[in-house]
């Protein structure tokens, strides 16, 4: 079934208390968790990949180097990090934006975002990462996979 554009995002507000406070807990340590295994660890340029598209193609894919640039602005590295992919700084103000927006939702001190705002952000977001990366690929400046 799909959503109507008049329909908001299924999560709530009054949905939180179902999910008990394990999975709560979870969901806001679970991101800072991340942020911190990328601050400590440096993804190397010739290790494994596990992109089924870099490793199917043997190129790299609109995301491919997300993961090290992150890294790299974790670690202070800012030119490396745009070097890995040079949208991961409007990538990680989106990624806080929207995680603070749903920790408001889920505080009740937010309306969930309408089926249509997600979905003009997901298609602007796939236009972008396809210009980048077509960019990227004729330029040469493809990261390693």
């Amino acid at each position: 079934m799909l959503l109507q554009a008049t329909e908001r995002v299924t999560f709530s507000p009054g949905a939180a208390p179902r999910l008990g406070l394990r999975l709560r807990r979870m969901s806001v340590l679970l991101p800072a968790f991340g942020f911190l295994i990328l601050a400590v660890w440096t993804p190397a340029d010739d290790g494994f990949t596990i992109c089924p598209f870099a490793r199917a193609t043997g190129h790299a894919c609109p995301g491919c180097g997300m993961t090290r640039a992150v890294s790299a602005v974790l670690h202070g590295r800012f030119a490396d990090a745009w070097t890995y992919h040079p949208l991961v700084g409007p990538f990680l103000v989106e990624l806080v934006v929207a995680w603070a927006w749903w920790a408001g939702v889920r505080a009740g001190r937010l309306r969930p975002p309408s089926v249509r705002l997600v979905n003009w952000v997901l298609a602007v977001n796939a236009v972008v990462f396809l210009a980048v990366w077509v960019w990227r690929w004729n330029a040469g400046t493809l990261p390693p996979v």
